[in-house]
């Protein structure tokens, strides 16, 4: 009988350490796994983790619903614009535009452009009718006629302030899905009553900013009266934040 008894005892002496152990191991399987879930939750977290872009552009005159207000970026120094004395046509990647307007002397056609100016930007923003819209590229050499209104535009929220004679917007770079190091950028406008479409102003050289929190970048235009104010570019700012 006594045999028995500790027979009992000692099996359940052995269920007991077994429970525990059991027990035991799902409580460490159950920590890691909350553990590497949290640690891919905080990896997650700053994988999404973007700069943002702020640009203050002060003009002559107060903004117009009659302008057009453009920030062309690209990750090359090559972006290129036309000369402004030569008060050229202008517009973007997929905007209308006025064939006779472009047709000089039978010689040119959009594919000029795509060629010339769009196929060295990588993404432009605009300002047009108190609304900022983005167009992403990339916009290549070999665009003509039949591609160029595939290029569509979308709104974009800039966090924009427009008051008078100043536009301030914070563009926050993940609206582009794709890693951003080096910024290469311009500004320009675009009088859309005169003759057409004209580019008005652009800044003196592209600027460029290292896509670094604390970047900054400041200047001044000279004043042009040949221009209506409120394209007459007089002053950038341009902060990574």
């Amino acid at each position: 009988m006594n045999f028995l008894l500790d027979r009992k005892r000692i099996l359940l002496h052995i269920g007991n350490r077994v429970n525990s152990s059991i027990l035991l191991f799902f409580l460490l399987f159950f920590g890691i796994i909350f553990i590497s879930g949290c640690a891919t939750w905080q990896k997650e977290d700053e994988a999404t983790t973007y700069n943002q872009l702020i640009v203050k552009v002060s003009l002559a005159g107060n903004i117009s619903n009659q302008a057009k207000y453009y920030v062309v970026l690209s990750d090359s120094n090559d972006l290129n614009l036309p000369n402004l004395s030569l008060s050229p046509y202008f517009f973007g990647p997929g905007e209308w535009y006025d064939e006779e307007s472009i047709n000089i002397g039978d010689l040119r056609d959009v594919d000029y452009y795509y060629e010339n100016y769009f196929s060295s930007w990588d993404d432009f923003i605009v300002l047009e009718s108190g609304s900022f819209y983005l167009t992403k590229g990339p916009f290549p050499s070999s665009a003509d006629a039949d591609t160029h209104y595939s290029f569509s535009r979308v709104f974009v929220d800039t966090h924009a302030v427009i008051s008078e004679n100043i536009i301030t917007l914070s563009f926050d770079f993940d609206n582009l899905n794709r890693e951003i190091t080096d910024i290469y950028l311009n500004i320009f406008t675009v009088d859309t009553l005169a003759s057409g479409r004209v580019l008005s102003d652009c800044l003196n050289s592209n600027e460029y900013l290292e896509n670094i929190v604390g970047a900054r970048k400041t200047g001044d235009d000279s004043a042009d009266s040949h221009i209506p104010a409120a394209l007459d570019i007089r002053s950038w700012e341009l902060e990574i934040n």
